[in-house]
């Protein structure tokens, strides 16, 4: 956003009252907007996302894998505790006891009644692993249709590593 004493502050209220980036909207004209106009109007849009830039690429040659457990700890307290444990020896709620869930066959948790499709995908040979938790928290319906589960998912990539990250530590954790 442009503050008080920036000097594109003083040019905005001309562009704003003037400038409208479809031609055709206006009648197959651009209005009272001359080619000065224009050109400003172009620089205004453009200085915003000048310091973005680098701030866009400095994390993209950061694997997608590598979460931040701790970050991941508030996702799993926002998104899953309500439902989840992950405690060793801590109590199924809604959802099964968590601890120890890398490299679980699926549906196994002792105690816990898990629905019909849960439990033939379970016979059908679901392990838990990262890419099978990586897919079924961000689609429980597509990775087991009929789940009784209903988390919608985690779209946010990096919550997504995140929490895998620190459901890997602490379901290990003694």
């Amino acid at each position: 956003m442009l503050g008080k004493s920036s000097p594109g502050r003083a040019i905005l209220p001309f562009v704003r009252r003037s400038y409208h980036p479809d031609p055709a909207a206006t009648g197959g004209t651009v209005g009272r907007a001359g080619p000065r106009r224009l050109v400003i109007a172009a620089l205004l849009a453009a200085m915003p996302l000048a310091p973005l830039a680098g701030a866009m690429t400095a994390g993209a040659a950061e694997p997608a894998a590598a979460g931040d457990p701790r970050s991941g700890e508030r996702v799993f307290v926002t998104q899953c505790r309500a439902c989840h444990s992950i405690e060793r020896g801590g109590h199924n709620r809604l959802g099964p006891n968590l601890h120890g869930v890398f490299g679980r066959r699926a549906g196994a948790v002792p105690g816990f009644r898990y629905s019909r499709a849960m439990r033939a995908k379970a016979e059908a040979g679901l392990v838990w692993g990262a890419d099978t938790l990586r897919a079924y928290l961000a689609n429980p319906r597509a990775v087991v249709p009929g789940t009784a589960m209903t988390f919608v998912g985690l779209r946010n990539e990096r919550q997504l590593a995140d929490l895998l990250a620190y459901l890997e530590r602490a379901s290990a954790a003694d």
